[in-house]
C-alpha cells in the first residue's frame, strides 16, 4: 500500500542562514513544524528528534567529519530544494512506500519500523473499519491515508480536519472526534508532550488500512555510493549497540 504523505505549504522566510542549501556540503534537510518527533526544531536550541539523534549518531560511528549544513524548511518547499541539488549531497529520510524524491534512494539499513494504530479513548471498540462508520475519525490537516480515504468520500465516516497533534488529541478528549489514526510513535510522544494521562487512551490495530513500514535515511542521487556503504555500516553497528533502541525511548519515556 502506498502511504501518501501531503502536507501544506506554510509561508516562511527563506533567507535566513538556517534555510540556505550549502552546494558543496553535506545538507541535512530538517520539515519544520509537522515532523515531531522524527525531526523537532526549537528556537535557540539545536536541532533534535529520533531521526536527527541517529543521523548524528551515525555521523560518529562511521568517523565521518562531523560537518554538515542543516537547512530547516518547510516540507513541499524542501521537496523542491531536494530536486533542484539533487547532484549535490543531501540527506533526509523516507520510505520505501512513500512517492516522489524521499524514496529515490534510500538506505539498505532500516533506522526503525512504524506502525500505525488507531487511537480512541479507552472504552471505545474497534475491531474492523465498519466500526466507524457513521463515526468521526480526525486527521491532521495535510495527512491522507489511501486506506480509509474512500470511506470518508462515500460519507460513511464523517472527517475533522485539525492543525496540529494537540488538537487531535482535544478533539477526541471532548468528544469532538471518535477516533484518530497515526503512527504510534508520534502518538505516544504528542501524548506525553500535552502531559495527558495515556491511560486515558487506547490503541487498536490499524494494519490492514496502513500497513508497517521501515524509515530510512534518504540520499540525493549526487551522495557517493562510498558515503552510503559506511553509514549503513554504522547503522548496523549502532543497531547491534542498541543505540537506535535507546534513542526512540529518549522520546517516549
Amino acid at each position: 500500500m502506498k502511504y501518501i504523505l501531503l502536507f501544506l505549504l506554510f509561508s516562511f522566510p527563506f533567507n535566513t542562514p538556517a534555510n540556505l542549501f550549502k552546494r558543496n556540503e553535506l545538507n541535512y534537510f530538517v520539515i519544520e513544524r509537522t515532523a515531531e518527533p522524527f525531526q523537532i526544531e526549537e528556537r535557540n536550541n539545536p536541532i533534535k528528534g529520533v531521526v536527527t539523534d541517529i543521523f548524528k549518531a551515525i555521523l560518529q560511528e562511521s568517523k565521518t567529519q562531523n560537518d554538515y549544513n542543516i537547512v530547516e524548511v518547510p516540507f513541499l518547499r524542501m521537496l523542491k530544494i531536494m530536486k533542484e541539488n539533487n547532484q549535490r549531497r543531501w540527506v533526509n529520510y523516507g520510505a520505501k512506500v512513500w512517492s516522489g524524491v524521499q524514496s529515490q534512494r534510500l538506505s539498505k539499513e532500516p533506522l526503525f519500523r512504524v506502525d500505525h494504530k488507531l487511537l480512541t479513548l479507552k472504552g471505545k471498540k474497534f475491531k474492523s473499519i465498519r466500526d466507524l462508520f457513521g463515526k468521526r475519525i480526525v486527521l491532521i490537516t495535510g495527512f491522507a491515508y489511501p486506506g480509509i480515504m474512500k470511506y470518508i468520500k462515500g460519507k460513511k465516516i464523517d472527517l475533522l480536519m485539525v492543525n496540529s497533534h494537540a488538537s487531535a488529541l482535544k478533539a477526541l478528549e471532548i468528544g469532538r472526534a471518535d477516533a484518530f489514526p497515526e503512527i504510534k510513535l508520534r502518538a505516544l510522544y504528542h501524548i506525553k508532550k500535552e502531559k495527558l494521562k495515556l491511560s486515558k487512551f487506547k490503541f487498536h490495530d490499524f494494519s490492514k488500512y496502513v500497513k508497517s513500514y521501515n524509515f530510512h535515511l534518504s540520499y540525493s542521487l549526487g551522495m557517493k555510493e562510498s558515503e552510503i556503504r559506511k553509514f549503513d555500516k554504522a547503522i548496523r553497528s549502532l543497531r547491534k549497540k542498541k543505540v537506535l533502541k535507546k534513542i526512540i525511548s529518549k522520546y517516549l519515556h
